[in-house]
């Protein structure tokens, strides 16, 4: 199956279309890097009954604004509908091996949320580390609204010591090396 992680609003559909444009295997996971409404409220696209992957935190962070009697449902404000709940928790430093992949998780400090997590398939080289670095820009105002200046560097540093090849960092196109 396939592996998907984050799923934004705008285009949760269109990765759904473009999976299948390039393979007949089904989704069988989406994972949460964390509980902001631009990476996960497109998530509804996915077939009902796939694993849903995140941290404790997140999936706590889900489940409590589910449940927050809101007006307008969480994401909806950014054209998402109400977010499928997590179906596994990882741990920090978790292996996960599906099919012939493994996926590493790791938990970042708390840099852009209080819990993001850096997704590491050791046998590609690819980090999947979101709303950290941004290829090409300088750090932006208020540092990715960090209320932690200290985590934000050390998020920084403990992507550089994990040995990856390319860096897919979300929000822009391009992809780091």
């Amino acid at each position: 199956g396939v592996i998907v992680v984050d799923a934004p609003p705008l285009f949760g559909d269109k990765i759904v279309k473009a999976i299948a444009e390039v393979t007949k295997e089904p989704v069988t996971h989406l994972i949460y890097s964390h509980a902001h409404a631009d990476h996960i409220t497109g998530s509804h696209h996915f077939p009902a009954g796939i694993e849903i992957i995140a941290s404790e935190y997140i999936a706590r962070e889900i489940k409590t604004s589910k449940a927050n009697k809101r007006i307008v449902p969480f994401g909806t404000f950014v054209g998402g509908k109400p977010v499928p709940l997590v179906t596994k928790i990882v741990k920090p430093n978790q292996k996960l091996k599906v099919g012939t992949q493994e996926i590493v998780f790791h938990e970042l400090p708390a840099h852009h949320s209080h819990s993001d997590l850096a997704v590491f398939l050791p046998k590609h080289g690819i980090l999947m580390a979101v709303d950290l670095v941004w290829p090409g820009w300088v750090p932006f105002e208020r540092l990715g609204t960090t209320n932690d200046v200290a985590a934000y560097i050390a998020a920084h540093e403990s992507i550089l010591k994990m040995q990856w090849d390319v860096m897919v960092s979300g929000h822009v196109g391009r992809l780091a090396t």
